[in-house]
């Protein structure tokens, strides 16, 4: 089970009865192992166990009492973005919210930031956004990180067997281009150079290895946007589609060139490039947690009069009100 400390900015309170009151909503809450509300530095400290229950839930729960939560910055944790386009679709949507000041997407390390300020806006809600527009989130949490390590994994993984379908399936149509190039005529050429055994190579490159251009084109559509899987999935089903209609009925229409090579090389090369990204995405984020792991574990801060030590890892919602 893991324990999270969360300390929350709270205005709005003015009497002990008011931070009894949020105490009490606070502890009634499953999964809340302690909340403590100080009138004083109008801040609250919930401990509670985040696979029970949300944080957005415990915010929620404090603004549902009709007091305020300070500005709060959120790390979120974004799955499927490809490229540019994806950060700035994310960046764009999550701008257009009311309440939020600040947005900052970082495609390499897959996460937002965001500095919100609208109790109005709920955590559901920015999840939601960015759902909508096709994309996963989900609020940073360790075990998350550790989970997202292992999806990247994975995904590397997948990207390889894929790559490696596509690359092999590719290699006797590209040995058949560069043998016509060069005007070498083996004999088992004969078979690569049937059009009903180039489609028997090249589908399941357009449609096994390519869906996840498909998806990836109807999510940014869906948005409203375009991205590069779009470029790619109409560029590669023209050749394709034109390929199989010249396979079938080309000596109806007097045409017999087919281009089933250039679909599966486009195809091939974009998840080859796509493996690599992912390999030094991999690469990039180890280094960054190498990084953080230099970093100091207490702080010294002076309050009033007096000098106290905090660990760093202590997550503050909220700014201290001057």
């Amino acid at each position: 089970m893991t324990i999270i400390t969360k300390n929350i900015q709270i205005f709005g309170m003015n009497c002990s009865a008011c931070a009894v009151k949020i105490e009490k909503v606070l502890t009634a809450l499953p999964g809340v192992v302690s909340a403590n509300v100080n009138l004083t530095t109008e801040k609250a400290t919930v401990v509670f166990d985040p696979s029970i229950i949300a944080f957005n839930i415990i915010l929620e729960a404090i603004t549902g009492t009709g007091y305020r939560i300070a500005q709060e910055k959120i790390q979120l944790l974004i799955g499927g973005m490809n490229c540019s386009a994806c950060s700035t679709r994310i960046e764009r949507a999550l701008t257009a919210l009311p309440g939020v000041q600040k947005v900052n997407v970082n495609l390499v390390a897959g996460k937002a930031a965001l500095t919100i300020s609208n109790n109005e806006l709920s955590i559901e809600k920015i999840l939601r956004t960015i759902s909508d527009l096709g994309f996963s989130a989900h609020l940073v949490q360790e075990e998350m990180v550790l989970d997202l390590e292992k999806e990247r994994e994975k995904e590397l993984i997948r990207q390889k067997g894929m790559l490696f379908l596509a690359g092999l399936l590719s290699a006797p149509l590209f040995i058949y281009m560069i043998a016509m190039l060069l005007n070498i005529n083996w004999p088992w050429l004969f078979f690569i150079h049937n059009n009903y055994f180039q489609l028997a190579l090249a589908a399941p490159v357009q449609l096994i290895a390519g869906w996840q251009f498909y998806k990836d084109s109807y999510r940014a559509l869906k948005s409203g946007g375009t991205n590069m899987s779009v470029l790619i999935a109409l560029g590669t089903t023209s050749a394709f589609i034109y390929s199989v209609i010249i396979t079938f009925w080309g000596k109806e229409l007097g045409l017999h060139q087919v281009y089933y090579e250039t679909s599966a090389f486009i195809i091939t090369l974009v998840l080859l490039g796509k493996t690599l990204e992912a390999n030094a995405k991999g690469k990039t984020t180890q280094a960054i947690k190498t990084l953080i792991g230099l970093q100091a574990k207490e702080a010294r801060i002076i309050r009033g009069d007096q000098e106290i030590s905090i660990p760093t890892s202590t997550s503050s919602i909220g700014i201290d009100r001057k």
